[in-house]
């Protein structure tokens, strides 16, 4: 499976909690850094951390992320 994020969906909810990356990352207990490179991109999430990123942000995970199954 592949996620892809929507940055601006998760920026804006970032925004919208009052919440900067080190707020986001103390809530779901990843780094900074990861965090950083997840939301813009660079890194691909788990489906359990990006699960966890929109429940601290309080959206549904499909406004924020995007999943793809692979085929064989």
């Amino acid at each position: 499976m592949t996620i892809t994020i929507n940055e601006t969906s998760v920026k804006k909810a970032m925004f919208l909690k009052g919440y900067n990356l080190t707020d986001l990352s103390n809530e779901t207990g990843v780094g900074v850094s990861y965090l950083s490179q997840i939301i813009n991109g660079k890194k691909i999430p788990s489906a359990k951390l990006a699960k966890k990123i929109s429940n601290v942000l309080h959206v549904e995970m499909h406004e924020l992320f995007e999943f793809k199954i692979k085929e064989a």
